[in-house]
């Protein structure tokens, strides 16, 4: 859930500005011969301009969430059936995970 206000909207304008790149990242990721259940999405935002899209194993990914972000491991950890994780960073918000649709038209 990405919530209501203005962060909110930040996070939508984001994902939406990188859905073709997102969608891209799903669909080459199944190319590789890749499961699912193993893909953690990364959207880096932290600098101005289009958000970079890139992939990464979701056992890989937890390892770079430090202690002192409990908040971002414990939605981590939540694991969506049908989902992936995004680990969205934008430069004027805090670090947050979006749970993303692995189905068209993949909504968050």
């Amino acid at each position: 859930m990405l919530g209501h206000g203005a962060d909110g909207q930040k996070l939508r304008l984001a994902l939406e500005s990188a859905r073709e790149d997102l969608v891209a990242a799903v669909h080459a990721w199944r190319a590789q011969g890749r499961s699912d259940d193993e893909l953690a999405l990364i959207v880096d935002g932290s600098k101005p301009g289009k958000p970079r899209v890139s992939t990464m194993l979701r056992r890989e990914l937890e390892l770079t969430i430090d202690a002192f972000e409990p908040t971002i491991a414990i939605e981590f950890s939540r694991n969506v059936p049908g989902q992936a994780p995004a680990v969205v960073d934008l430069h004027d918000l805090v670090r947050r995970v979006v749970w993303i649709d692995l189905t068209p038209p993949y909504t968050w």
